[in-house]
């Protein structure tokens, strides 16, 4: 009996199921989602741009505007950056 019970209770719900699939088919399609701007992605930095930050930071230091550790973080940062692309223009070049 309860095995009955069950088997029914599946087969009104894979039809409700059917049914509300066809329905869905049938219905004029809306957009839900708001349309947005993509958002910005960083501006992609060249070679020339970071070398000229490097020495930008160079300077800097030399002339004791930086502490050391600053400089050291900054220019961490920039060779980091430096090695992105020139790993980019490597790939490339292959």
């Amino acid at each position: 009996m309860i095995l009955l019970d069950l088997l029914g209770v599946l087969v009104v719900g894979v039809s409700f199921f059917l049914l509300s699939h066809i329905i869905d088919l049938f219905r004029p399609k809306r957009k839900h989602i708001v349309q947005r701007p993509a958002p910005r992605l960083p501006e992609k930095r060249h070679r020339r741009q970071i070398k000229a930050d490097l020495d930008r930071l160079l300077v800097l230091h030399n002339q004791g505007t930086l502490t050391e550790q600053q400089y050291y973080y900054e220019a961490n940062e920039l060779i980091d950056q430096l090695a992105d692309v020139l790993e980019t223009e490597a790939s490339l070049m292959h």
